[in-house]
């Protein structure tokens, strides 16, 4: 027994052509591709997109198989029962990406530059808004006109008060 929920799997850059029977192979025994179906059936701008609403804790099998061949992935899932929703990466050289979504924004930031977060609120002598914002800009996608939707969000986690200018 798991915790499902729906996720979008994303397969890019270059993959050997001698691993593609075998990724084809994997991607069936996972249930992501009929018996029948051709890769290319999956092909949307360059890149294989599989998803499926009963992904167990957001996490594909096939990840791992991916990884362990250089094959570069994004996989974005939803909310489960004890986390929210998010976005795993890799890319070549076991370069792994992990960000979390701030809910119901469309906002990802990265794990790490969460964590860099969190520490620049708890240095609150040292503490500007501009650099926060430069922090937040470095690792994210947020666009400018909600950044104050995000530093009152990342307050809220950290329950720091008092750091950030009035209003934001």
């Amino acid at each position: 027994m798991g915790d499902r929920c729906y996720a979008q799997l994303t397969i890019g850059g270059e993959i050997p052509e001698e691993l593609l029977d075998e990724l084809a192979q994997e991607l069936k025994d996972d249930d992501l591709m009929n018996k029948e179906d051709k890769l290319s059936h999956y092909l949307s701008n360059d890149y294989l997109c599989f998803e499926d609403h009963e992904v167990n804790y957001g996490k594909f099998d096939i990840q791992e198989w991916l990884e362990k061949n250089e094959i570069e992935y994004d996989n974005d899932y939803g909310p489960g029962g004890e986390y929210g929703e998010g976005l795993d990466a890799y890319r070549k050289g076991g370069r792994r990406y992990k960000a979390v979504k701030i809910q119901g924004s469309g906002i990802a930031l990265e794990v790490n530059s969460i964590h860099r977060i969190i520490e620049m609120l708890k240095d609150k002598d040292n503490l500007t808004y501009a650099s926060l914002k430069e922090e937040i800009d470095r690792e994210s996608n947020v666009p400018p006109k909600l950044l104050p939707i995000v530093c009152g969000k990342l307050r809220k986690l950290t329950n720091t008060r008092g750091v950030l200018p009035s209003g934001y």
